[in-house]
C-alpha cells in the first residue's frame, strides 16, 4: 500500500504534523527513534500546553493523542535511506521493512554535540542549569550569577542583552578566545566581566551548577551557563542523498516550510535555531497542512480527469 505521508520524527513537530494529517483522513506512519534533543530537560516551559511538564512524558501523552487518528501509524524505529522513485518515495527502515509514500515531513531534530565544546562534565548540567535559551529556562535561573559561553562577538553583543534582564550577574567566557566587543564599554558599566581563560570543566552538586573550572585551576561561581554547542541536523546522510539544501547548518525551507525537493517538506528544530515546544508544534501543523493541500489538489485533479 501507498502511503500518502511519511513523517520522520516523533517528537512535537512530528506529532504535530502527523495528527494534522491523519485529521485530514491521509495514511500516514510517523517514525522515531525515540531521541528528543530535549530528554536531557527535567522540564519543558514557555509552552501554555506544557509547561513545567517532563518534556518525555508530554510526548507519550501527544503520541497516545495521536493514536486515536486510525490512518497514523507510529512507529519505533529508524529511517536508513530514502530514494526517490518517479513520484513516490522508498523509505527504508532498520526494522520495518521499507515504506512508500507520496510525500515526506522531515521533523528528526538536531543533535547537540556537547563533546565537541570541550567543557569537562557539561553532559552532566545539560538542559538543567547549562543551557541554550533563557526563553526556554532562563526563569529558573533568574537572580543568579550566570556565567554566558559563546566565541561570536555578534552574537555575545545581542545575548548579553537579553540574559541581563534575568541575571545582572553576569560574565562573558571566551574560552580562550581573544574577542573586540562593539559594546565593551557598556559591558564595564554594568560591571559585566569578560574572562577569557580557557575552560576546563564544570563542577556542582547533582544538576546544579556551582562553578566554571578554567585551565589554569581558578575557578568563578556560578549557579548557571548559557552556551550553544555546535549542531548536527539528524538524517542530514539521508537529506544530502536527496538533494535536500541546507543553510546555515539547518534544512532550507520556504514560507511554506517546503524544501527544494518536490514532495519534501521540514518542520521543527532541524529547520530552525529558535528551538521550542511551541515553534515545533506550530510548524508541524503547518507542513501536514500544506503538504495534504498538495496531496487533495493531486486526488482533484486526477478524478476530474477520469
Amino acid at each position: 500500500m501507498v502511503l500518502d505521508v511519511v513523517v520522520i520524527g516523533g517528537s512535537f513537530a512530528g506529532l504535530s504534523a502527523a495528527m494534522t494529517l491523519g485529521r485530514s483522513l491521509l495514511r500516514v506512519a510517523c517514525i522515531d527513534g525515540g531521541q528528543p534533543c530535549n530528554r536531557f530537560a527535567p522540564s519543558s516551559h514557555n509552552s501554555i500546553a506544557f509547561d513545567g511538564d517532563n518534556p518525555i512524558e508530554a510526548l507519550e501523552k501527544a503520541r497516545e493523542k495521536v493514536k486515536k487518528y486510525l490512518t497514523v501509524k507510529l512507529y519505533q524505529d529508524e529511517v536508513v535511506g530514502v530514494k526517490k522513485e518517479g513520484n513516490l518515495f522508498d523509505i527504508s527502515t532498520k526494522q520495518s521493512g521499507t515504506l512508500q509514500a507520496r510525500k515526506l515531513i522531515f521533523a528528526a531534530g538536531i543533535k547537540d554535540k556537547i563533546d565537541e565544546t570541550g567543557i569537562g562534565n557539561l553532559s552532566k548540567f545539560w538542559g538543567k542549569t547549562a543551557i541554550h535559551c533563557p526563553y526556554c529556562h532562563g526563569y529558573e535561573i533568574r537572580d543568579r550569577p550566570v556565567a554566558l559561553y559563546y566565541q561570536n562577538p555578534k552574537i555575545i553583543s545581542e545575548m548579553v542583552k537579553v540574559v541581563y534582564n534575568w541575571n545582572k550577574n553576569l560574565i562573558i567566557l571566551t574560552n580562550g578566545v581573544t574577542l573586540d566587543l562593539e559594546n565593551k564599554v557598556e559591558l564595564d558599566k554594568l560591571n559585566i566581566k569578560v574572562v577569557t581563560e580557557p575552560i576546563d570543566r564544570l563542577e556542582g552538586v547533582g544538576a546544579q551548577l556551582e562553578k566554571v573550572v578554567f585551565s589554569n585551576g581558578s575557578s568563578i561561581p556560578v549557579g548557571g551557563l548559557y552556551l550553544m554547542p555546535p549542531i548536527n541536523v539528524n538524517a542530514s546522510g539521508i537529506l544530502a542523498s536527496l538533494g535536500v539544501e541546507l543553510e546555515n547548518n539547518f534544512v532550507k525551507v520556504d514560507g511554506m516550510f517546503k524544501t527544494n525537493v518536490p514532495g519534501v517538506f521540514a518542520s521543527g528544530d532541524c529547520t530552525t535555531p529558535m528551538r521550542s515546544v511551541t515553534t515545533a508544534m506550530y510548524q508541524g501543523m503547518m507542513a501536514g497542512t500544506v503538504c495534504s493541500k498538495e496531496i487533495f489538489t493531486a486526488n482533484w485533479s486526477q478524478e476530474t480527469r477520469e
